[in-house]
């Protein structure tokens, strides 16, 4: 087959002020004027979704981030270390999966997760996914979309 179905995992990083979402760089070092409200702390979502054919073809995961602001301004830089082993699991799954065989991984990562992480108010919900999808369609279609990040899935094709 010349042509195969591109399958890719996205991940997109967005801020959250006061209603709103903004892309922004998991790089970025966040300060005091990157809280979500006055007083509150900073609040980053990581959406994860499944990218088939150019398209996003579902979400694997929304979760959040939120860092408290020390009283000198500072903010601790992001830990990468759970979305990475999120990202990890996933792809994992997928080999398996495209093996015939059902992969564990992202759920025992997902049990991790929820011990460590706030969830997204219903009512921020739909706009974060909203926004989401909005920046990874750019950065598929080639345009430079902040805080979005594209991993292919490796095809189950060993032999040929």
């Amino acid at each position: 087959m010349t042509h195969e179905a591109r399958h890719q995992i996205a991940i997109c990083y967005l801020l959250l002020k006061g209603e709103h979402w903004i892309p922004v760089s998991p790089d970025r070092r966040l300060t005091a004027r990157d809280r979500s409200s006055p007083d509150g702390p900073v609040i980053m979502a990581e959406v994860i979704g499944k990218v088939q054919n150019g398209q996003v073809a579902g979400w694997g995961k929304v979760g959040s981030l939120t860092q408290d602001v020390g009283p000198d301004g500072t903010v601790e830089p992001l830990d990468t270390e759970l979305p990475a082993a999120v990202v990890g699991a996933l792809l994992s799954d997928e080999e398996a999966s495209a093996r015939g065989v059902i992969g564990i991984n992202s759920r025992i990562v997902a049990r991790r997760r929820a011990r460590d992480e706030w969830t997204i108010p219903a009512h921020l919900y739909a706009s974060v996914l909203e926004r989401a999808e909005m920046q990874i369609l750019d950065r598929l279609h080639g345009f430079n979309a902040v805080g979005v990040r594209l991993l292919p899935i490796p095809t189950g094709e060993a032999g040929g």
